[in-house]
């Protein structure tokens, strides 16, 4: 091959690396940008919340950021489990879906024992009980701050509903983003926007998270 289709082939392999290998590294950098953001805001957000619990009668407005099929989770102290019921809408149609069931938030170890706990559910596996109407939830790569004051949010049923009729929320509370959606136990769920408002206010000691 003379010297001129050595490089022809040269250049003919380095514009097809550059066709796949450059969107492939974008795409990547995108997800990893957007995973970095959340966590980011998630311990900016607990930051926030620690500054506000020393200020008595103080109202801030904070944004909590959630990717898709992650959860903020709320536990209160001394108990190790935060549980949701799903109330949803029956189905149009006889479908083997559940529409009323039970989410089992699991307590992370990274939680201090006897301390409010507030995590970041990331990469959420999932337990199905039909016969119970549970859905148990654990997170190995969940992010916890373990908290020396209460929260308390207004309203456990945040978004857009599909198929739902409420969230109710006890021992704790959740604040989801596609996870509920992902359990494949029900069509029956709450939309929520990537950024989401909160108007927070310090009530003796109480946070009070107000959508």
């Amino acid at each position: 091959m003379d010297r001129q289709g050595i490089m022809l082939k040269f250049l003919v392999t380095l514009i097809l690396a550059i066709i796949i290998f450059v969107p492939a590294c974008t795409f990547a950098s995108k997800i990893l940008g957007i995973s970095t953001q959340a966590k980011n805001n998630f311990q900016d957000f607990t930051h926030s919340l620690e500054k506000l619990s020393q200020q008595p009668g103080k109202s801030i407005t904070e944004i909590l950021i959630l990717d898709d099929q992650t959860a903020v989770v709320y536990f209160e102290k001394d108990k190790d489990v935060m549980q949701m019921e799903v109330d949803g809408q029956p189905p149009a149609r006889e479908l083997w879906i559940i529409t009323d069931y039970r989410l089992v938030m699991h307590k992370p170890s990274a939680c201090t024992q006897g301390k409010n706990c507030l995590c970041l559910f990331r990469e959420p596996s999932f337990d199905l009980n039909l016969a119970q109407k549970k859905v148990f939830v654990t997170s190995s790569s969940a992010i916890c701050n373990s908290l020396d004051f209460e929260l308390k949010l207004a309203n456990c049923s945040l978004g857009v509903p599909h198929n739902i009729n409420s969230y109710t929320c006890s021992d704790g509370f959740m604040i989801e983003r596609g996870l509920v959606s992902n359990t494949k136990a029900a069509d029956a769920y709450y939309q929520l926007s990537r950024r989401v408002p909160f108007r927070i206010h310090n009530d003796q000691g109480t946070l009070v998270l107000q959508p």
